[in-house]
């Protein structure tokens, strides 16, 4: 075989990749812990695993308070059902994840606070439409997953709205969970 100048011969790969490539990956051998993606050491760094998951949001008039409103969480719509005559009460439950409750199990020193804001505001400029801003804290437990919350009743004039709902765990390296209901109207 005639090779250009300065070209050399390919040289046959050894029988053993693993000798000369470390980085290959052995498929007969038993997988650790340091070879996962994930470990449970490192859900107390990662800040991309959520330490909150939004369940349900719902919405009471309180002239009808037995006739829920359920807010569409993934198409983010609520159904133009609400009255402008009547005050309503926003419901929420959420749950901690896996990562969230090992996160408030390593934080002892003092109580864990989830805070809640809702803010809506109004998108047209209509008499009477009012801003609704709100917020509370809700102390954790590590023993208890799953929370449900009601806020103050409000009354907001007829008209188009958004709608905003943030939550936040202080002292827990987890991002903020936040729902947007980009329209929804009153009427």
């Amino acid at each position: 075989m005639i090779l250009p100048p300065g070209s050399h011969s390919p040289t046959p790969a050894p029988e053993n990749n693993q000798e000369s490539h470390p980085e290959f990956i052995n498929e007969d051998a038993p997988v650790t812990t340091k070879d996962t993606l994930w470990n449970a050491d490192s859900l107390e760094t990662d800040m991309s695993i959520p330490a909150l998951h939004i369940q349900a949001v719902t919405l009471f008039q309180t002239n009808n308070p037995n006739s829920p409103i359920a807010v569409d969480i993934p198409h983010q719509t609520i159904p133009p059902a609400l009255s402008s005559q009547s005050p309503f009460i926003l419901e929420l439950t959420f749950e901690l994840t896996a990562g969230g409750q090992q996160q408030l199990t390593q934080q002892t020193d003092a109580p864990i606070l989830c805070q809640i804001q809702v803010f809506a505001k109004p998108l047209s400029p209509i008499r009477g439409t009012h801003r609704w801003r709100e917020a509370l804290s809700l102390p954790l437990s590590p023993t208890q997953k799953s929370y449900t919350t009601r806020l103050t009743p409000v009354l907001l004039g007829a008209g188009l709205y958004s709608l905003q709902v943030l939550l936040l765990i202080h002292r827990l390296p987890s991002s903020p969970m936040l729902l947007e209901i980009p329209v929804f109207q009153v009427n």
